[in-house]
């Protein structure tokens, strides 16, 4: 299966924030940036050898958003596949979460996560592999890389 999200709510940040001070004061009147958006993603492999693609995307306008992903691989040799931007602009805050759970034996996970930070903005990468006693023969990768003032990190877990 192969999904895709993308969160687009708020509308458009003001450019030249980190510049200008009228900028700064005239983005942080913007309606959009008075909203918070929260979603959340749940997904559970049950099938052996099933495969789960998932590409979300973060770009919206709002002040604060948060985006919440878990996947359970619940059969042996299933696959999931995380491919993650976040994009912050002007005075935003976004925010994403992952948790990719090894539960049956011989499953793989790969993750990619891109953070864009513009402006006076912030995000958040916040990614957690669980690997249960009973995941033997786990193969795991994770890596996160930024532009902007963000930072690069990199995970890899071989059981």
């Amino acid at each position: 299966m192969e999904h895709c999200f993308v969160e687009e709510g708020g509308g458009a940040v003001r450019p030249n924030v980190e510049e200008d001070d009228e900028e700064r004061e005239k983005e942080g009147e913007r309606v959009g940036l008075q909203h918070t958006a929260f979603e959340t993603i749940e997904a559970v492999v049950v099938g052996e050898k099933g495969l789960y693609k998932a590409s979300m995307i973060a770009s919206g306008g709002c002040g604060r958003s948060r985006v919440s992903f878990s996947a359970a691989m619940m059969e042996e040799s299933s696959t999931v596949e995380v491919a993650g931007l976040l994009m912050s602009g002007g005075l935003q805050h976004v925010d994403m979460r992952t948790n990719l759970h090894h539960v049956a034996a011989g499953c793989n996970t790969v993750q990619s996560q891109r953070n864009v930070v513009g402006g006076r903005s912030t995000s958040v990468f916040r990614g957690r592999i669980r690997v249960e006693q009973s995941a033997q023969q786990t193969d795991s990768k994770q890596v996160s890389l930024g532009e902007g003032r963000g930072d690069v990190g990199w995970f890899s877990d071989d059981i």
